[in-house]
């Protein structure tokens, strides 16, 4: 018996906030400022690891995702849908 397949990618866009202190403001800012002072790695530079550090390279603060966020904005999802036929 044939079969159709149906494949869908949805996406959601939900946008949060969380209040923080002053020391997790700057602490951010640093991990912001690291994300784009970070020289950008090739296989030569990746070799010799020319004083990068790659284990704290992109490293986000622990206490990131264990902040209390409020949904402030959200807006529908939209989906991508594709269908295949499936001989058997």
């Amino acid at each position: 018996m044939p079969k159709i397949e149906k494949f869908v990618v949805q996406t959601d866009w939900l946008w949060y906030e969380a209040e923080i202190t002053e020391e997790q403001a700057e602490e951010y800012r640093q991990y912001e400022n690291l994300e784009t002072d970070t020289p950008v790695i090739n296989n030569e530079n990746l070799n010799e690891k020319k004083g990068v550090d790659l284990d704290n390279m992109r490293d986000e603060p622990d206490w990131l995702y264990d902040l209390d966020y409020d949904l402030v904005r959200d807006k529908p999802a939209s989906d991508e849908t594709s269908f295949e036929l499936i001989e058997e």
